[in-house]
């Protein structure tokens, strides 16, 4: 899987519109990526729920 939409987006005018903005693209698809490499089963996602809890 290749990073063509998003090398498009870092290369683009969100980066003028808000300094933070590409930052927190980063870090949703650091968070993405790694909720993905660690699955859990349905009604039981406590790793996944810490997770979004602190990056909120």
């Amino acid at each position: 899987m290749t990073d063509i939409p998003s090398a498009a987006f870092a290369s683009g005018i969100a980066a003028a519109y808000e300094p933070g903005l590409l930052q927190a693209f980063d870090d949703m698809k650091r968070l993405r990526r790694d909720i993905h490499r660690h699955p859990e089963l349905g009604y039981e996602e406590t790793r996944t729920s810490a997770l979004v809890r602190v990056s909120s």
